[in-house]
């Protein structure tokens, strides 16, 4: 399963990167959810920064978040 993931999922992780990267919308806000008919995501995104939509800066992953995964025993609350 993981490798499954590895290979066939990369492609959305560098599809991801590059989109914020070039400073594109990946989340819908609230307010635009109704999306237009008949529109595709790269169309949808370019019509959010053509009305300022920017992307919210994402915060750093944790570190323990990041260990857990690695580990048997769960970090405690």
């Amino acid at each position: 399963m993981w490798q499954a993931v590895r290979r066939f999922g990369q492609s959305a992780w560098d599809d991801n990167t590059g989109a914020k990267q070039a400073g594109k919308p990946r989340i819908v806000p609230a307010a635009y959810m109704t999306l237009p008919p008949l529109v595709t995501w790269p169309d949808y995104q370019i019509q959010l920064m053509m009305q300022g939509i920017k992307p919210e800066p994402t915060p750093p992953t944790l570190p323990m978040y990041c260990t857990a995964g690695t580990s048997v025993t769960l970090p405690s609350p």
